[in-house]
Order: structure tokens, then C-alpha cells, then sequence
């Protein structure tokens, strides 16, 4: 078995950066916490979506008052549960808002194309779209709307 110590330091390097894990860099604690609250407002997402959308509004109408409820409750939570922040409430809430429209907008469209479009039932369409693009939330939420509160290093 060959050792770390005898390669070379460019390979030392190369083998850290890209097969070793980042322990040192990665907020387990707040990962944990993100996912928690994103849980959270995905399973108000889904229920009130579904429940409105069932109760016969249109698929717009639907996502559209869900937004409103899941925006708020999960920016609450984000900035003083997950990332722990007391100032700059403004700065927050207006990121977080860019964030949540271009989610919205995103998701509407997906939801459109999926129920409206080929016929996935509402529940289905809703779990896809809620799957495709709560990675993209956390990224943005993570390096644009928070990246003052923690340290910028990639988890």
C-alpha cells in the first residue's frame, strides 16, 4: 500500500481536494437544521396545494396562496433557527423573496406542464417539482441569501 507521505505534493493536493471529505468545512448541525425546516415547508407545500387544487381553485391559484403561507413560515425559520441570524432582516427578506419567485415561477411552470399539460395527478406533480427543485432553494438560500451568516466553504 502506498503512503500519502511518499507522493508527490501535487498529487497530495489533487487526492485531497477531490477523495478526502471536507470535515473540517461541513456544518452538520445546520445542514441537518436546513433540511428540517425544508421538510417542514415541503409538507405545507404539498398539503395546502393539494387540498386548495382538490377543492377545485385553478393550479396557479393554488401554488400561488401556498407560496405565500410557505414563504413566510419557512424564512422565519431559516434565518433564526437554521442559520441563527438577528440583523440585516430586510437584506434577508428581500433574498429570500428573489429566491422564493424564482422558485415559484419555476414551479408553476413545471406544475402547468405536468398536471395541466400530460395529466400527472396533482399529488405526483407536486412531489416531482417539490424533488426537482428544493436542491436549487438550498444552494441559492446557502451561497446567496445566508452567505454573510456562515462560512463560504462548500459543504
Amino acid at each position: 500500500m502506498i503512503k500519502m507521505d511518499s507522493m508527490p505534493g501535487s498529487v497530495q493536493q489533487f487526492y485531497r481536494r477531490f477523495f478526502l471529505p471536507k470535515t473540517d468545512s461541513i456544518d452538520l448541525g445546520r445542514v441537518i437544521k436546513y433540511y428540517l425546516v425544508a421538510g417542514l415547508g415541503a409538507v405545507i407545500n404539498y398539503g395546502m396545494f393539494n387540498i386548495l387544487k382538490y377543492q377545485g381553485l385553478t393550479t396557479t391559484a393554488a401554488n400561488t396562496l401556498t407560496y405565500l403561507h410557505v414563504v413566510l413560515v419557512t424564512f422565519l425559520l431559516q434565518k433564526y433557527y437554521t442559520y441563527q441570524v438577528n440583523g440585516q432582516f430586510s437584506r434577508h427578506l428581500g433574498l429570500f423573496i428573489v429566491n422564493a419567485l424564482i422558485y415559484y415561477f419555476l414551479d408553476t411552470l413545471m406544475l402547468i406542464v405536468l398536471i395541466d399539460r400530460f395529466g400527472v395527478p396533482p399529488a405526483i406533480g407536486k412531489c416531482l417539482s417539490i424533488a426537482v427543485l428544493s436542491p436549487l432553494g438550498y444552494l441559492f438560500q446557502k451561497y446567496v441569501v445566508f452567505v454573510d451568516s456562515h462560512d463560504k466553504s462548500i459543504c
